[in-house]
């Protein structure tokens, strides 16, 4: 496995996780959290698809039997670092 597909993993996992849930815990956001994970979902494709296939999932890398423990974690470690964030960045006193 390529280090850069799984920082690509990584990072665009981040960024799916951070983006809706920044939509889904803040009620006056003017962007839908169905319409945030799609919009995310379509750059993060055509940005992500050429280094690493965007799969942005480790259920579908296991799936698909591309099985190599850093690109399973490359996406895990990058939902708990999106979640974090997005806790922080919705409540500062946390």
């Amino acid at each position: 496995m390529r280090p850069r597909a799984v920082v690509a993993e990584l990072l665009g996992t981040l960024a799916l996780t951070l983006s809706v849930s920044i939509s889904v815990h803040n009620p006056g956001f003017p962007i839908p959290a169905p319409a945030m994970a799609g919009l995310t979902l379509g750059v993060l494709v055509h940005l992500l698809g050429p280094v690493s296939g965007c799969l942005l999932n480790p259920a579908i890398a296991l799936g698909i039997g591309s099985f190599s423990l850093p690109y399973v974690w490359g996406p895990v470690l990058g939902a708990v670092a999106g979640a974090q964030l997005s806790r922080y960045a919705c409540d500062p006193e946390a």
